[in-house]
Order: C-alpha cells, then sequence, then structure tokens
C-alpha cells in the first residue's frame, strides 16, 4: 500500500505478536538463532482462565500453553524491546528503525526479517468474513480507536485507507493465500495447545523439543484407507 511508504512500524509497536510453532520452528532454523533471542512468554492472568470454560474462550483468540512448574497459562509472542529513537516505547525486537524526515514521526520502520515474518505480519491488515472464506481488510486507524496509549510511536495508520492506498493490495491474490495459511497454521497451533495442556504439561524446554518433532512430522501417511482411526491420530 502507498501509504505504507512512509510507516513507522506502528503495528510493530503497538500490538503483541502471536506466534505459531510453524512460525517459531521457521524463524529458528532460516536465522540460526535461539528462540530466546525473539520469543517472550506473556502470562494470562490467573483470574482471567479460572476453567475449561474460560480457557476455551481463550484459545478461540489465540494459543495459550501451561508448562511445568508454573500455575499460569502464557501467550507466546514475539520479543519487545525499548525504541531508540522513539523514547519509552516499545517495539517487535526485529522492527529496524533510523531517522528518516519523509515518515510518519521522522522516524522509518521496516522488519528486519520480512522474509520470514510471521504469517499474522504477512496477512495484516485483513481476517476473514464469518464464514471464513472471503478475506476483507479493514482500516488499522479505525478498528483500534480507543486504544489506551496515544503516544504517536502506536498510530498505526496517519490517514484512513483510501482506494488509492490499497486498490492495488486488494488486487493481490498472493495476500489471500497468506491469511488462508495463517488461519490453518493457527488452528493447528490450537489444536497442539488442547493437547498439550491436557496430556502433557511439560517444562518450556521440553516443549521446544516436542515442537520440532511434532513439525518435522506433519506430512504423513499413507493413511490406510480401511483403518477408521487413521484419521483421528494426535497431534502430539
Amino acid at each position: 500500500m502507498l501509504i505504507c511508504s512512509t510507516c513507522h512500524g506502528g503495528c510493530c509497536r503497538r500490538y503483541p505478536v502471536d506466534l505459531t510453532g510453524f512460525d517459531i520452528v521457521n524463524i529458528v532454523r532460516n536465522l540460526m538463532i535461539s528462540v530466546s533471542v525473539f520469543l517472550e512468554l506473556m502470562p494470562i492472568p490467573s483470574d482471567k482462565i479460572k476453567d475449561e470454560n474460560d480457557l476455551e474462550e481463550k484459545l478461540k483468540q489465540y494459543a495459550v500453553f501451561k508448562f511445568k512448574g508454573n500455575d499460569n497459562y502464557f501467550r507466546l509472542i514475539l520479543k519487545r524491546n525499548k525504541s531508540v529513537l522513539m523514547p519509552d516505547t516499545y517495539k517487535c525486537v526485529f522492527l529496524q528503525e533510523w531517522p528518516d524526515d519523509n515518515s510518519t514521526n521522522k522516524v522509518a520502520g521496516r522488519c528486519g526479517i520480512y522474509k520470514f515474518r510471521p504469517y499474522i505480519c504477512q496477512a495484516y491488515p485483513m481476517s476473514f468474513d464469518n464464514k471464513g472464506l472471503f478475506a476483507y481488510i479493514y482500516d488499522p486507524a479505525i478498528k483500534d480507536k480507543n486504544f489506551p496509549n496515544d503516544n504517536p510511536a502506536y498510530q498505526i495508520c496517519p490517514d484512513a485507507l483510501t482506494k488509492d492506498n490499497f486498490g492495488k493490495y486488494v488486487s493481490d491474490y498472493k495476500k489471500n493465500q497468506s491469511l488462508a495459511i495463517f488461519k490453518f497454521e493457527r488452528e493447528f497451533f490450537t489444536e497442539i495447545a488442547r493437547q498439550w495442556n491436557t496430556q502433557i504439561q511439560g517444562t518450556f524446554e521440553e516443549f521446544l523439543l516436542k515442537l520440532q518433532v511434532i513439525y518435522d512430522n506433519r506430512l504423513q501417511g499413507p493413511i490406510i484407507q480401511n483403518n477408521p482411526d487413521a484419521k483421528n491420530n494426535l497431534v502430539i
């Protein structure tokens, strides 16, 4: 979008970015870095998940995990660091920033791992309709207008989106593909969370080892036609 050419990375400063298992494995293996460099465990207050119904409601929003030795559930998000150019604010650990008079707030912001960025970032700012079939673009400047922090660093877009801004973006059919892949990866990771929380609940280190095994073995088969249980094998 044309409006993005003057971006300071507001979305990369404003939102906690929930990772899927694929995102984690993809970043680790392509950048050859430890998860400790980019992954942060965000605790969910214990009063927010009191029973299985509360847990299921959370899982509709993002994957949450419980690890041995801790009573809290956690979201797995991209780590956030303090911004150098926009004091008293935070940004994604991978967001690169530099002074630029032509950018919003006179600071330019660009993703440092653009090729390997999480699918939720690739799909932004798109969402599926209620049936999960057709995608639509929402205006970031309007959607979260009640965001509690009015610091300019967290401003998403300087103006409302116009046809000139998003027209070319809409015609890019591959954006729908990114959203579809994100939907699948989020649902897959949510199922991992359900099974981990109810059947295993190991340490975080054990979880990371298990995660690699799961994603290395996602392609299974062939399915034996006469085996009624073949399609119901557990992810973990």
